[in-house]
């Protein structure tokens, strides 16, 4: 990350991650290096321990936390502000939405409780999308004046040379998941859902790594079309190499898995929770197939009635074909999907450039008005 020195008379702004933090924040903030936002402020990240009974005062003009918010971390958000008492504490919600307390929160009275106290501390609260910006005043966790979308994006400017098919169109067709082997991904509702397509010419490959590695493996032990491909650090050139991006999450305040997809000219097929909802409304032009039905069925029947649709509008025929004959035309109904001419997918990486640069915009009036 950039990082101040004493001659500079930027302001500055020190984003604080704890040893927890997610990938995607980490993604997230590296962005601010290549950003317009280095004109008028200095950034750096420093990992942070909550926890921690020792909080000493900051070299800093603006405090953001990254972190996520708990009762064991609570005292030590309270000691960073009572220490920090004249630095601006903003705390950018990259964890907890709508379909998280649906999932992971037994208690929601106790859940909200927390939230409330902790974004109490800080001197805004900023949301990653519209959807969770929305669960948050519908919880009354905070007041409508202290909560500010900036919304989340990427510089997709390394997605735009992808091509939306790959080079070699023999079957099968290929679809790639990827990201933190977690409950929250759900890619163990899509490797269930792999065994109820094993009549189609379909493999998929699962790209990360996290606690569910070995329990996704086991799951998938007898299905010789699912394989696991590792990490992987290059994520434009790995896509390159797919059909297709299935996004099963069971939550995702933002969702940074779509924005690189879709700006990569892939085909999407996505839970509609969250922040994954903001992506599909803002962009209705993308190739993005929703699961409305988050389960492994509803995930394989989006699929098989997907490539149902799309072989009938090939064949020009209102009767669907049986699914058998896909089997030895994957070809064609690959071509089906990946048909949005160049201009189409110039405009849609165009608009992905924009909407990053309106984040940017957003986080410049935010840090503008704090360190007035």
């Amino acid at each position: 990350m950039v990082s101040c020195t004493p001659k500079q008379s930027k302001p500055r702004v020190l984003h604080l991650v704890d040893d927890v933090a997610l990938g995607g924040v980490m993604v997230a903030l590296a962005e601010f290096e290549r950003s317009q936002l280095l004109a008028g402020f200095c950034f750096s990240t420093q990992l942070f321990n909550f926890k921690s009974a020792r909080i000493k005062k900051l070299n800093a003009d603006v405090i953001c936390v990254h972190s996520s918010c708990s009762w064991a971390k609570l005292i030590g958000l309270i000691a960073l502000r009572l220490v920090n008492w004249h630095t601006p504490i903003l705390l950018q919600e990259h964890h907890y939405c709508r379909g998280f307390m649906t999932h992971q929160v037994r208690s929601p009275w106790r859940f909200k409780m927390m939230l409330k106290c902790s974004y109490l501390v800080a001197n805004r609260v900023l949301a990653v999308s519209r959807e969770q910006a929305s669960w948050m005043l519908e919880c009354r966790l905070l007041s409508a004046d202290k909560l500010i979308l900036t919304g989340q994006a990427r510089d997709v400017s390394a997605f735009a040379h992808v091509p939306s098919s790959r080079t070699n169109l023999d079957s099968p067709i290929r679809l790639l998941a990827y990201g933190r082997f977690a409950f929250q991904k759900g890619f163990d509702l899509l490797i269930d859902a792999m065994a109820m397509l094993q009549d189609l010419p379909i493999e998929l490959d699962i790209a990360g790594d996290g606690e569910l590695n070995q329990q996704l493996r086991a799951q998938s032990k007898n299905l010789p079309q699912i394989r696991f491909i590792g990490c992987q650090a290059d994520i434009p050139t790995l896509l390159i190499n797919y059909d297709a991006v299935v996004i099963p999450s069971r939550w995702e305040p933002f969702g940074l898995t779509c924005i690189e997809s879709v700006a990569a000219k892939k085909l999407v097929f996505c839970s509609q929770v969250d922040g994954l909802i903001d992506q599909k409304r803002m962009f209705s032009d993308a190739c993005i197939e929703p699961i409305d039905e988050l389960t492994a069925v509803g995930i394989a029947e989006t699929i098989r009635n997907y490539f149902d649709a799309e072989q009938r509008d090939i064949c020009g025929s209102q009767a669907l074909r049986p699914l058998s004959s896909l089997q030895e035309s994957a070809t064609g109904v690959r071509k089906g999907f990946t048909s949005k001419s160049p201009n189409e997918s110039l405009e849609l990486n165009l608009e992905w450039r924009q909407e990053w640069q309106r984040v940017m915009a957003r986080w410049q009036a935010v840090l503008a008005q704090v360190t007035q």
